[in-house]
């Protein structure tokens, strides 16, 4: 086993893990800003497939909306792999749903209906760049805070009772 450090890397993801669960009991479909991107952007088209936990959900967006989802879901880094806001999230509040429980929205979605997500650990703070950008869009940004105690470290490796994938982990390659 390997002693891994809670660096902050590790509670942002953490974070953001937290975020998917909450929106799951609260019926709010999510999608990551690098999953927008990817979906609208590249593929110029309206609609994007949202998660609610397991279940995946088409929903087609009001075209009026497109060119600004597009910009704000734009990466921002140096490498194109920053985002302004870790999520957008689509309130299914009032779907009919099938015999399965799955949502099926029968209509575009609007304005109403949608809200950038950026969500915090801890004492995490908004960047200058996420405030420029929460001025620019109409769409509302909410800023998901999670609060609580993580150890400063955990125990991670392979579990020996599993040796297929384990010969090829514990050889030494990227992981040393």
């Amino acid at each position: 086993m390997a002693k891994l450090e809670l660096d902050p890397m590790f509670r942002g993801n953490f974070g953001e893990l937290a975020f998917e669960s909450y929106a799951c009991e609260r019926k709010i479909a999510y999608l990551s800003s690098e999953d927008v991107h990817n979906g609208l952007y590249r593929k110029r088209r309206n609609s994007l497939t949202f998660k609610l936990g397991p279940y995946r959900i088409p929903l087609k967006i009001e075209k009026y909306l497109i060119p600004e989802i597009r910009r704000i879901s734009k990466p921002n880094g140096k490498y194109g792999s920053g985002f302004k806001f870790d999520y957008l999230a689509a309130s299914l509040a009032g779907f009919k749903r099938d015999e399965n429980g799955l949502y099926l929205p029968d209509c575009e979605i609007g304005l109403r209906r949608f809200s950038w997500v950026e969500v915090k650990f801890g004492e995490g703070r908004l960047s200058d760049q996420q405030k420029e950008a929460m001025e620019q869009t109409q769409i509302p940004v909410s800023v998901i805070r999670v609060q609580g105690k993580l150890p400063q470290f955990i125990n991670v490796g392979p579990d020996e009772r599993y040796s297929g994938i384990n010969e090829s982990i514990n050889r030494k390659t990227i992981f040393d």
